[in-house]
């Protein structure tokens, strides 16, 4: 909608008109759910001190749409880190698995093995490590204001994008169930019909070879706008899977047989004397967005939004640290009695460890049933999005969103990291979501007063078959597939309100309802090519009803000290949706466990300082989390039936104390350079453990406190960049060098057993030389040029399956792009 016709800033969940004299205020907040168009048309607000005029020095000015409206960064009292478009580049940050580089209190990375292409996603202590459709995301991430109902396939590239923007601590009032821990809006480019637009090339390490482009056009003059962006990377994988055979000398030719299972010899699959037989963590992506605009009327705009992803990868990395044969784990001892040792002739065991940081003797196929579990993990992901607009002069504002976005994810998986088919698993995760939004807002008491309401409604079904290895051995045969079906429906209704008391003082208060729906159905059954076990029902479809409702409540006050200096209080909070107990191995373990809430106190500080040279960001906050869902593996209780079968038990935990204080600035000390920096603290304490009382750590024997997953208790970063005019007045163009460092303390990646990640820190670089114009770039970059060893995550398994599963990030890559501007 065209800016000159409308004083009021819709919100996608709620709004906030221009308050005359005081709209520089901005104030908190408006609304939640799925979004509230940061596109919407604006004016220029009346600012209600004379700001000094900013100098050609200043740190730029952005805006985001956090709260549903558009305002300055410096002006919105929210804890909320923004990348923009540029940004991004220039920090190499190309995928949503990087984003946590510059966030505080904050770890957004690949989960890793066994998870197909999940993302984990924590801030300030809370998030989802698993991709079992038991658990809903605790940071969701919202596409172009569309919430992606799934951590799974949500590995997507950050393509054609304007801003990312990235909320920390519970938006339950704003953005709805999930965003417990905060969320993470993605937004991209609306078209402008200026013909303009980019191609480019790139090259790099591990025979890295990729390209994209954008183009922005009219196609009805003042009318219809469209806007087209592609992008695409093919590269081979850093993980590298060796021939046992050829890498040790020692053959596994075949034992003598067992009852019912024959004498299997493994042959050497090496080739040509190199014992290098297949690769991890290769990538073949394509992704692609359209962008529609249509100005209907003066009071009417209409966009539209779809975008593609299809992935063709290699299963993630893998590097196994434990793989136990001992005595005192009793399956893995039965295994190689029964199976392992009479087939192949050679146990499970640490024989199968390699010394190589990136290596594996994996395979990814199993010779008594002939089954494959291949070496992918492939992605399809397409959503389309309307947003209408209607604004009717003088009376309100109203906004339509209806949204659908789906997604296939294929992947199979080693889990046992060597030759012998001791443990495979082959997934293909389905999921699809509609969604549908209404808000209403406007402003009463002479604009005094600013009010929304809306309704929203979201619908998914998810279906995951699962094939699972794990051949029999005593005290049963528990190879199986496996077919679990969960839908869910979420209703939810607003209101939500400002009141300005004067130019400098504001309060906010809103309050939301949710009620979530979920029915699972849960089947099992027995295989595979064994005829005394197939097709046994182990799970014969269980159904299981879970529900809940909230109300999730938000008080705010704010005050602008200064034309430079605002504070903000605020009291929030945010529920995750129940679930049941995931890859359950028997009708037993087909258990719910009920939602978690977060209460969260914060204060904030925000300032521009030496003629707007610095920004200067802060908040302390206090979280109470109570109903915490925390699974741990153990083994089923005697008495039950099937007892001493594997068990991935989630429950409950009391509370948990949460405190901790973060800060950000963004510093421009003199012409042409730029400086960005973070830090985060984070103190947790299970203050009750519940009914995980006995199964989970609060504490190490050391005294140690054993954090939630991916949560470290310090992180930081800082990056600068300076652009070097060439020739006279830059004549010749520009070079600007680049060096972003992230740091974070230890984590652990579970929450029963100590194993974990010490703390560690990378450093990316990146040179670009630009032309006079700017239409001509050329980059030369790299990511984690320290070559340091880390992991995204670990799985665990060595109390019920003896092994233990490392996901290690890569290692130092570099690459060249060639970028054309229009």
């Amino acid at each position: 909608m065209r800016e000159r016709l409308t004083k009021r800033r819709p919100g996608r969940n709620g709004y906030r008109a221009i308050l005359g004299a005081s709209s520089a205020l901005a104030l908190s907040v408006l609304l939640m759910g799925s979004a509230f168009a940061d596109d919407a048309p604006t004016t220029t607000p009346t600012p209600i001190h004379a700001k000094r005029k900013p100098t050609a020095q200043a740190v730029e000015e952005v805006v985001v749409t956090a709260e549903y409206k558009k305002e300055k960064l410096q002006e919105a009292p929210i804890a909320i880190s923004v990348f923009s478009g540029k940004n991004l580049e220039m920090r190499n940050i190309t995928n949503i698995s990087q984003l946590s580089a510059g966030v505080p209190n904050a770890v957004i990375q690949p989960l890793g093995a066994g998870y197909g292409s999940t993302i984990a996603a924590f801030i300030r202590g809370v998030g989802l490590n698993d991709n079992s459709l038991s658990f809903e995301p605790g940071v969701p991430i919202y596409i172009d204001d569309v919430y992606n109902g799934r951590p799974q396939a949500a590995i997507l590239d950050l393509i054609d994008v304007d801003r990312v923007e990235v909320l920390r601590g519970p938006q339950g009032t704003l953005f709805g169930k999930n965003a417990i821990g905060g969320a993470v809006r993605i937004i991209g480019k609306k078209p402008t019909g200026d013909g303009r637009g980019y191609l480019e090339m790139s090259t790099g390490s591990y025979n890295e070879i990729g390209g994209g482009g954008a183009i922005d056009e009219t196609i009805v003059p003042n009318k219809l706008m469209a806007r087209f962006a592609f992008s695409a990377k093919k590269q081979d994988g850093y993980g590298t899977i060796l021939d046992y055979t050829c890498a040790t000398g020692q053959a596994i030719p075949g034992g003598a047989g067992a009852p019912g299972l024959p004498s299997v010899a493994i042959p050497s699959r090496a080739h040509g004397g190199k014992c290098v037989v297949g690769h991890e963590g290769g990538v073949n992506d394509k992704s692609a967005r359209l962008a529609l605009r249509w100005i209907v009327s003066d009071n009417i705009e209409d966009n539209f939004v779809g975008d593609y992803t299809l992935n063709q990868d290699q299963a993630p990395v893998s590097k196994y640290t434990q793989i136990d044969s001992t005595p005192s784990n009793f399956l893995v001892s039965a295994w190689n009695a029964l199976v392992a040792v009479p087939v192949f002739g050679v146990p499970l065991g640490n024989q199968f460890l390699t010394g190589g940081k990136y290596t594996n003797y994996g395979t990814y196929s199993d010779p008594l049933t002939g089954i494959s579990t291949p070496n992918e993990n492939n992605v399809q992901h397409w959503g389309v999005v309307n947003k209408l607009d209607y604004q009717i002069p003088d009376i309100m504002h109203i906004k339509m969103v209806t949204a659908y976005r789906q997604f296939e994810n294929d992947y199979g998986r080693n889990s046992d990291g060597s030759p012998l088919p001791f443990n495979r698993t082959f997934d293909v995760v389905k999921h699809q979501q509609i969604s549908q939004e209404v808000d209403l807002t406007g402003t009463l008491l002479n604009e005094h007063l600013e009010w929304a309401s809306g309704i929203y409604y979201y619908n998914s079904n998810d279906s995951d078959r699962e094939t699972t290895i794990l051949l029999p051995f005593f005290p049963a045969p528990i190879s199986s597939r496996s077919y679990d079906v969960v839908n869910t429906q979420d209703y939810a209704a607003f209101l939500h309100g400002v009141y300005h008391f004067t130019d400098k003082l504001s309060m906010t208060a809103g309050v939301r309802y949710t009620a979530d729906e979920k029915q699972a159905h849960i089947n099992q059954v027995a295989c595979c090519n064994i005829p005394a076990i197939n097709g046994s029902p182990i799970i014969n479809n269980v159904s299981l009803p879970i529900s809940a409702s909230r109300v999730s409540p938000l008080a705010e006050l704010e005050y602008k000290w200064t034309p430079d200096l605002m504070s903000y209080a605020e009291y929030s909070t945010g529920f995750r949706g129940g679930g049941f107990g995931p890859r359950p191995s028997d009708a037993y373990q087909v258990r719910s466990f009920a939602p978690e809430d977060l209460r969260s106190y914060e204060v904030g500080v925000k300032s521009d300082e030496f003629d707007h040279m610095l920004t200067l960001n802060g908040a302390v906050f206090y979280s109470i989390y109570t109903n915490q869902q925390i699974g741990f593996n153990t083994i089923q209780p005697a008495g039950t039936p099937g007892a001493g079968a594997p068990w991935f038990e989630t429950v409950n935990t009391g509370k948990s104390d949460m405190y901790g204080f973060e800060g950000e600035f963004v510093a421009r000390p003199i012409t042409n350079m730029l400086l960005q920096g973070s830090f985060g603290y984070l103190h947790y304490y299970r203050v009750d453990l519940g009914e995980a009382a006995g199964q989970l750590l609060a504490k190490l024997p050391n005294g140690t406190v054993v954090y939630p997953p991916q949560t470290p208790e310090f992180n930081a970063s800082i990056g600068a960049q300076y652009e070097i005019p060439l020739g006279k007045d830059g004549s010749d163009g520009s070079l600007t060098p680049r060096v972003d460092w992230h740091w974070q303390s230890a984590v652990f990646f579970t929450s029963a057993v100590a194993i974990g990640q010490d703390a560690y820190s990378t450093v990316d670089a990146r040179l670009t030389w630009q032309t006079e114009d700017r239409k001509w770039a050329v980059s030369a970059y790299g990511t984690n040029i320290t070559n340091t060893y880390y992991d995204y995550g670990k799985l665990s398994l060595q109390s019920v399956l003896g092994f233990e599963q490392a996901n290690p990030a890569p290692p130092a890559e570099w690459g060249l792009s060639v970028k054309r501007s229009f």
